[in-house]
């Protein structure tokens, strides 16, 4: 069994950024999910409660600069958001961490905010690079295959995926403005991996439409 987090047996809600997450009421479903796993600054708001719930289990956290101090202090920041967004909400505070920067050695220099939480570094996932080559993956479709990958360990029993649409719409954490989010990543890759792990029935896709 893992050491990161009790998954055996339970339902796994991974929460994506899509904007049309926000035209489904998907809310209650994934708070109902035993584990719930959500990206970078797209905590809980109470605006949108209905529609991508209220609670995180899991914060998958994408450094945002190569500059040590910039990223712990990034670090801390988006941890106390996802802390706070559930003492608002009445759950407990998040505590486990998904880092995709495993050569972050220097973290345990720094203490807090990195010894208060449980922090698995994930790891280059073969088959994802290979199938998105020449594009980097994305941290949402990284997560995913880490789950699918881990599922030995963690022991879960459903992985459910929201808010995917791979950048079809905006990212709802910046708003309707921000455009696309695809950047230097491959939509049309992402989306075959992901699509082939569906029709396998590796996990379950809840499509906003639905």
């Amino acid at each position: 069994m893992s050491s990161f987090i009790d998954c055996r047996g339970k339902r796994i809600a991974i929460v994506g950024n899509a904007g049309s997450l926000l035209s489904a009421n998907y809310g209650t479903e994934i708070d109902a999910c035993d584990v719930v796993v959500r990206f970078n600054v797209a905590w809980p708001r109470t605006e949108h409660d209905a529609y991508i719930g209220t609670r995180t289990d899991v914060a998958v956290i994408v450094p945002q600069s190569n500059q040590k101090h910039r990223m712990c202090e990034y670090f801390a920041n988006t941890l106390e958001q996802y802390k706070q967004a559930n003492i608002n909400s009445n759950h407990a505070p998040m505590d486990h961490v998904l880092w995709t920067q495993p050569q972050c050695k220097w973290k345990a220099k720094y203490g807090d905010p990195f010894t208060s939480v449980n922090i698995q570094f994930t790891h280059t996932i073969e088959a994802i690079d290979k199938a998105c080559s020449p594009n980097p993956p994305s941290s949402g479709i990284s997560a995913v295959g880490w789950f699918l990958m881990e599922r030995a360990n963690l022991g879960w029993s459903e992985l459910l995926v929201y808010g995917w649409d791979f950048f079809a719409s905006y990212d709802w954490q910046h708003g309707p403005d921000s455009g696309s989010p695809e950047g230097p990543h491959s939509s049309e890759k992402e989306r075959g991996w992901f699509l082939r792990q569906v029709d396998l029935g590796n996990l379950i896709w809840r499509k906003a439409n639905e």
